[in-house]
């Protein structure tokens, strides 16, 4: 029997449940078919990009006003700097990252901080619990 040529083996992990479609998903009043919940953390990506990002370029602009500065860099002529090229992508980066690590992301170090406390001998876990209290 031939045999078909692979580069790897087919892929057999489970998507995270972020990932996966729901057949019914409600937000309040309204009820979603057939919707991931990325989708819905993608609208508002989309929402905060095309709303709030681009103060990102104002806010640049009223530093270089502050300091009485022209451009942020000579390194590309005439057009303000590398900064001004990138000032929207400072904002929705920080956004994305505090947005994944506050709603998307599983708190798997807080798991694992909670599993290394329950291993330490009974009296090492009344001092930690008599300074987290």
């Amino acid at each position: 029997m031939p045999r078909t040529v692979s580069f790897h083996e087919p892929l057999a992990c489970e998507p995270a449940a972020v990932f996966r479609t729901q057949r019914e998903m409600k937000l309040g009043f309204i009820t979603l078919h057939d919707v991931s919940p990325i989708q819905l953390h993608a609208v508002v990506f989309g929402l905060f990009a095309s709303v709030v990002a681009p103060f990102g370029g104002f806010l640049a602009s009223a530093i270089k006003r502050a300091y009485e500065v022209k451009d942020f860099d000579s390194l590309i002529p005439g057009h303000g700097g590398v900064t001004d090229r990138v000032d929207c992508e400072f904002i929705m980066a920080l956004f994305v990252y505090v947005y994944h690590k506050t709603f998307i992301a599983e708190p798997e170090g807080w798991r694992a901080l909670a599993a290394a406390a329950a291993r330490l001998p009974e009296g090492d876990r009344r001092l930690l619990a008599g300074a987290i209290c």
